[in-house]
């Protein structure tokens, strides 16, 4: 990690993959941004957001600094998803409270789903032009098969065998890019419902 790349917030981010049975099992895909901005498929999902401040403020409660504000230029991506945990940890209740709240949700009209233990779990640094800044980002998978209706904004029913060829090359359906964790979450998916 460089010095421009070491973050200044964090987004714990519940992602849902919603299924629905039939002949073949399907999962949902939306873009919940304005058109002609984003263009990616991705998951529907809500989280909690936290700045320095914030994370500064949790650690003076707490008598103790947290591991993720001790994050440096060299630091390593395993350091950094193990600050995230213990941030996931730390902040337990707000999180849990976040999603019964639908905070950040993309899709509001779909609630629950966020029930159980992640089946998934997965870590990444991109650089969030809304903070012009480096965002760490914990997204926890959880499984739904909710029924759903309407959705207000664009979507798509994805057959999971489709997710076979989109993990091979840099993915495209219906000419906008999918999200690089969804294919690999959907794999885990399947794995996770054969246990």
């Amino acid at each position: 990690m460089t010095q421009e790349t070491v973050p200044g917030r964090v987004a714990l981010t519940a992602t849902q993959l919603i299924t629905r049975n039939g002949a073949n099992r399907q999962v949902l895909l939306v873009d919940p941004h304005p058109g002609g901005t984003w263009e990616t498929w991705m998951t529907p999902y809500s989280s909690l957001v936290l700045d320095e401040e914030a994370l500064k403020s949790k650690g003076q409660e707490l008598g103790e600094e947290l591991q993720f504000l001790r994050i440096s230029p060299g630091a390593s991506l395993k350091y950094l998803a193990d600050s995230l945990d213990q941030l996931a940890s730390v902040y337990e209740q707000e999180y849990r409270q976040a999603l019964e709240q639908d905070l950040n949700n993309v899709l509001p009209d779909l609630t629950g789903g966020w029930h159980g233990e992640p089946f998934y779990t997965t870590y990444s640094l991109k650089f969030s032009h809304t903070s012009r800044s480096f965002t760490a980002y914990r997204f926890a998978f959880y499984h739904a098969d909710l029924p759903v209706t309407d959705v207000a904004v664009d979507h798509i029913w994805v057959d999971v065998d489709d997710f076979s060829t989109v993990e091979k090359s840099p993915a495209q359906i219906n000419g906008k890019e999918v999200a690089s964790n969804v294919p690999v979450a959907v794999r885990q998916l399947l794995s996770h419902m054969k246990e």
